[in-house]
């Protein structure tokens, strides 16, 4: 379904609206319009947008399982993503957090990837509540922990409290 989904329509000063489509564009056309893009050289910016795409790469990880054909199959396939793959990749990104935040200036700013992550775990909370390996193994990560636990008490976690009704899969609880 290549240019369906998802599509950002951006309406400038003089009422022209223009149209961007595929992830990775709107995430960095929106990181540099509100100002979550971090550093000022295009390789701080790049960075970020790396962990923006590994993110992403776990996501299709996790969503695989899905569409596995029996409830079995699903169980199982999220089982193993779960135990092998998620913390996996949280130990490679554990690396990139710099102070309090990913990137910023010394790490001392949110950006897009700080939020990125902050999703990523509140997805995971919504299929399997107390079984989120990211806060189940917490301990390995106190970087991105850290992140999530700041990001919760703050405005994001008030506005994600606020929107979240995206349901439970059942299955996987």
């Amino acid at each position: 379904m290549f240019g369906l989904l998802p599509k950002l329509v951006v309406v400038e000063d003089d009422g022209s609206r223009k149209e961007l489509l595929e992830t990775s564009a709107i995430d960095t056309y929106l990181a540099e319009s509100l100002g979550l893009a971090p550093g000022s050289t295009a390789f701080e910016r790049a960075e970020a947008m790396s962990v923006l795409s590994a993110f992403r790469d776990l996501e299709d990880k996790v969503h695989t399982p899905l569409f596995l054909g029996t409830v079995e199959e699903r169980k199982r396939g999220l089982e193993k993503a779960m135990s092998e793959t998620v913390p996996k990749y949280l130990q490679y990104q554990e690396r990139f957090v710099r102070g309090d935040w990913y990137f910023g200036t010394f790490g001392t700013k949110m950006t897009v990837a700080d939020l990125k992550v902050y999703t990523l775990c509140l997805f995971i909370d919504d299929m399997l509540g107390s079984k989120n390996p990211i806060r189940v193994l917490a301990a390995e990560f106190p970087k991105l922990n850290r992140i999530i636990k700041t990001l919760e008490g703050g405005k994001a976690g008030e506005y994600a409290k606020a929107r979240r009704d995206f349901g439970k899969f059942g299955f996987f609880l």
